[in-house]
């Protein structure tokens, strides 16, 4: 069953030079390795499902969700063409991966530091340095869920991660029908002090848009 897509919520029209940067399409030629790698990796599971991957421009948005003015990269399962396998990217709830890749400045000893939060690849944060622009591009955050959407009415984007069931402190059997399985939005918060991203507890959930 092909999921929701990522929907772009609130008001862009009228925004200066100085706003935040609000999500745009991603051009594949410009991703960092690990935006380029983590998307490779959904190509390969789509052809394992036999389906044809189609162009990420519609999965990967550049967007600034840490709130420094540079670009982050959002990756979302739900709106990743796959054609011939549309459901190849999801699992036995029907939800799909979502992966947030953060762009870093160096901290002293020439580091990034980063924190995860949930499902990390290894012990630390999955890091590449671009070539182009010097730059350290983190997998600061990974799950899966129903997709997500991109809220743009407040000061900076806030990401909204779509959940259901369970995590949208819902009781009831965890395997439900997708009609009658009751949606939430978890907003997912960048933490400046903690360099981490701290995703809202389900009792936090707010109404599934």
């Amino acid at each position: 069953m092909r999921q929701k897509a990522c929907v772009l919520a609130g008001v862009i029209a009228g925004l200066g030079p100085a706003s935040p940067l609000l999500a745009q399409a991603a051009p594949p030629e410009e991703l960092p390795s690990a935006v380029q790698q983590y998307v490779v990796h959904l190509d390969q599971i789509c052809r394992k499902a036999g389906g044809i991957p189609g162009n990420p421009n519609a999965a990967v948005k550049l967007i600034d969700l840490t709130q420094d003015g540079v670009g982050d990269y959002l990756v979302n399962g739900a709106a990743y063409p796959c054609r011939g396998a549309d459901s190849a990217l999801a699992d036995d709830r029907q939800r799909t991966p979502v992966a947030v890749f953060v762009t870093m400045p160096q901290a002293s000893g020439g580091k990034t530091a980063i924190k995860t939060t949930e499902k990390p690849a290894s012990k630390s944060a999955t890091k590449s340095k671009d070539k182009a622009s010097g730059k350290s591009v983190v997998k600061a955050f990974e799950t899966v869920a129903y997709g997500v959407t991109i809220r743009t009415d407040g000061t900076y984007p806030r990401l909204l991660i779509q959940q259901a069931a369970a995590d949208c402190a819902a009781t009831g059997p965890v395997l439900q029908p997708l009609d009658e399985i009751k949606f939430c939005a978890r907003p997912l918060d960048w933490d400046t002090d903690k360099q981490s991203f701290v995703l809202a507890p389900p009792a936090a959930a707010q109404p599934a848009p």
